[in-house]
């Protein structure tokens, strides 16, 4: 799960928004109101379905693509 951030630390939706997008990955809301981007699912043949988990360091620049300022909050991450 992943969410971009501005420099002071508050959070970019439309960032977060685009960048889920190109991840290919679901953008959901906490109940704060907040949204992050969930990884997506792999079929790994007989193993199942696999959890594809977001890279925080490539999701970083992937939100500055998309004018984030800040970090990426990332966990469960890669």
């Amino acid at each position: 799960f992943c969410l971009c951030q501005q420099a002071d630390g508050s959070f970019n939706d439309a960032a977060t928004k685009q960048a889920c997008k190109s991840k290919n990955g679901n953008y959901l809301q906490f109940d704060d109101g907040r949204h992050y981007c969930g990884a997506g699912v792999a079929s790994a043949g007989i193993a199942g379905a696999q959890p594809l988990l977001l890279s925080n360091c490539n999701f970083k620049e992937t939100c500055n693509n998309f004018g984030s300022t800040g970090d990426s909050n990332c966990w469960a991450k890669q």
